[in-house]
């Protein structure tokens, strides 16, 4: 009985080094991605073009 619960207690010791080590810390640069891909870039254009119809919304009816 002492004998099956060390092995236990060895797999369970084994089995969550070998999961703590294949964890991995990565950065992703988003800034980068959107700047240099097409969708990226496409995405930026939609905007400005919202912020552009948008402001000259605003102006308009501040004048008004």
């Amino acid at each position: 009985m002492n004998s099956r619960k060390f092995y236990i207690v060895i797999i369970f010791l084994l089995l969550s080094i070998k999961s703590s080590q294949s964890e991995n810390i990565l950065y992703l640069d988003t800034s980068y991605i959107m700047n240099n891909s097409l969708a990226g870039k496409s995405i930026i254009d939609q905007i400005n073009s919202k912020k552009k119809i948008y402001q000259s919304y605003l102006i308009k009816k501040k004048i008004n």
